[in-house]
């Protein structure tokens, strides 16, 4: 059985400036880099030996900068189909933007990711894409040494893995997710964790050590803190 762990990557300069991404391909902000850091020790003691990234730039370099703060050789590579959902015209927008040029289309979206943005990617389609993404990461992991992995991807990655496991939808901040147990054709996505405290999400100190247990034991849980990520978080 192999055992993921699915991340959202760090903060981008454009979730700094609340634009939505989809596709394009900003980098990590400061604050972004800073909270790779504080990652990087919070999972520090899990033993992966293989991290698997979107081939977008802000999950290459999420995940390239918390195996590389490990004292230990960690293979990384890349898969295309975790990257992020084609959300068409609304991309490099803000909020505001898409929210006023768009005010149908977005109460939509919003509310029914079914409703795709537009010259988006259909919902359909992305579906089958990051259950794709899933099975070849699983094949990656299984073939290798061991069977756990670190996987860097999207929130909106993230949050089709979590309907389609039949969960209750919610918000997916930077640096949060979800441990994927994978048992032949199934699969389940618990428990959920969040590696930002709410001072490192405001731009406190990273090198303050780690605050949480060993993940995926329940003290090691906590809720989402980003409050635009229902919005703002492709």
């Amino acid at each position: 059985m192999a055992r993921l762990l699915f991340l959202r990557h760090a903060q981008t300069i454009w979730n700094a400036e609340g634009r939505w991404q989809g596709h394009a391909d900003p980098p990590l902000s400061d604050l972004g880099t800073a909270q790779c850091a504080q990652a990087a020790a919070l999972l520090r003691d899990e033993d992966f030996d293989l991290v698997v990234t979107s081939d977008l730039l802000r999950a290459r370099q999420t995940g390239e900068l918390i195996a590389g703060a490990w004292d230990r050789p960690v293979e990384t590579t890349l898969e295309p189909l975790l990257r992020e959902r084609d959300i068409g015209d609304w991309s490099a927008m803000t909020t505001t933007e898409i929210r006023e040029g768009w005010p149908a289309e977005y109460a939509a979206f919003t509310s029914d990711e079914s409703n795709a943005p537009p010259s988006g990617e259909p919902l359909e389609r992305f579906d089958e894409r990051a259950c794709e993404a899933l099975h070849r990461v699983q094949a990656l992991a299984t073939g290798g040494a061991g069977s756990q992995a670190l996987v860097v991807t999207h929130g909106g990655i993230i949050r089709s893995l979590i309907r389609q496991a039949g969960l209750e939808r919610r918000p997916v901040g930077n640096l949060s997710g979800g441990w994927v147990e994978i048992d032949g054709g199934d699969f389940r996505v618990q428990p959920w964790v969040d590696l930002l405290s709410s001072s490192l999400s405001s731009g406190a100190d990273a090198t303050a050590g780690p605050t949480a247990a060993r993940l995926g034991r329940p003290a090691g849980v906590t809720a989402g803190t980003d409050p635009e990520s229902q919005t703002s978080w492709l």
